[in-house]
């Protein structure tokens, strides 16, 4: 019989039953209920010892979820940093673009300018270097036309550096050449007109000035002594002054009356010395006469004049003496010869 049905019975069928087969009944359900609490007690040591590790796993967990938690914080403070910082990146790219265009239209402006002054700078340099073409070709072409003529001395390098005596006096003044000089003369100019054409006004005009100029010059030398000691005992007399010519402004002339060709023109110069040079200039008998051919070549050579004479008035020449050399009122004298020369030629 089993526990249940024992306990379902009543107690007369109890009675009914004996007492034997009561305590056979009574051990068994005593030893069902032993081996009930054995079973029961594994199962709690089975329970703690899950609960145990459960507990371990709670308190892994709890130390993860912490860590997850300081990392999470972190990376909320990073989040928060990394907005500012794109924030600050925005605001400062703003200011870049701002400044960029700030600087590009500045940019533009200052490279128009510098266009400008670059256009400017070559206009500039195409002029001058137009202007010193054309002072080469001048000085070639006198040069070559003096080969041509066979000159075997070069001239003097002191031509028109210094004079003291007016620029305007009267050609009249110089002995005339013979008429056998002139029939000379003529016949040489007209044997080299054939093979020079070019060139002959302007020619003519220098070598008369370079002529008048060494006259000048060896009336200054005789005088000079006589002038500064007339000049000690009175004051200067009141002078009208013209405007000094600049380099630009003759280098301007040069370059406009740049030598044109005018056959039909041609006197003969010597090739030796300044007494040749002296003798040119007295058996010329043309010196009298303005040409209209000399109009232009009259303007070139009196600017080339007064720039070599301005030149060795400021720079005197070393192979001078103490005493052949100008004075300060010398030289204004010969300033103003210049400039009236410039004056009345140009």
């Amino acid at each position: 019989m089993s526990t249940i049905l024992v306990s379902k019975m009543s107690d007369d069928e109890l009675r009914r039953v004996g007492v034997g087969a009561l305590i056979h009944q009574l051990r068994r359900c005593d030893r069902e209920r032993l081996q009930s609490l054995a079973d029961h007690s594994k199962m709690m040591m089975d329970v703690n010892s899950r609960l145990q590790t459960h507990l371990v796993e709670i308190r892994g967990l709890k130390e993860v979820n912490r860590k997850l938690m300081d990392e999470n914080q972190e990376l909320r403070d990073l989040c928060c940093f990394l907005d500012d910082e794109r924030e600050r990146s925005r605001k400062l790219a703003r200011e870049w673009q701002k400044f960029g265009r700030y600087t590009s239209d500045v940019m533009k402006s200052e490279v128009a300018a510098y266009q400008q002054k670059l256009k400017e700078l070559e206009m500039r340099q195409e002029e001058l270097v137009k202007e010193n073409f054309e002072l080469k070709e001048l000085c070639i072409y006198l040069d070559h036309d003096r080969n041509d003529r066979g000159e075997t001395v070069a001239r003097d390098q002191g031509d028109g550096s210094s004079s003291s005596s007016p620029v305007n006096e009267k050609v009249d003044e110089l002995p005339t050449a013979s008429s056998t000089g002139l029939d000379r003369q003529a016949q040489e100019a007209l044997h080299r007109h054939n093979t020079r054409a070019h060139g002959e006004p302007t020619l003519q005009y220098v070598r008369q000035l370079e002529d008048r100029i060494t006259h000048l010059e060896q009336e200054r030398t005789r005088h000079q002594h006589g002038v500064q000691r007339g000049d000690r005992g009175h004051p200067p007399e009141p002078r009208k002054f013209f405007s000094t010519p600049t380099i630009h402004n003759t280098r301007s002339v040069i370059a406009t009356h740049s030598p044109t060709p005018s056959p039909g023109q041609h006197v003969h110069r010597p090739s030796n010395g300044r007494d040749r040079k002296q003798s040119a200039w007295t058996e010329d008998p043309r010196r009298d006469q303005p040409s209209p051919a000399l109009t232009k070549p009259d303007a070139i050579a009196c600017a080339m004049k007064v720039l070599e004479v301005h030149d060795q008035l400021e720079q005197p020449r070393r192979e001078m003496s103490e005493q052949a050399q100008l004075g300060d009122r010398e030289k204004a004298i010969v300033r103003e010869m210049c400039n009236v020369s410039w004056y009345f030629f140009v």
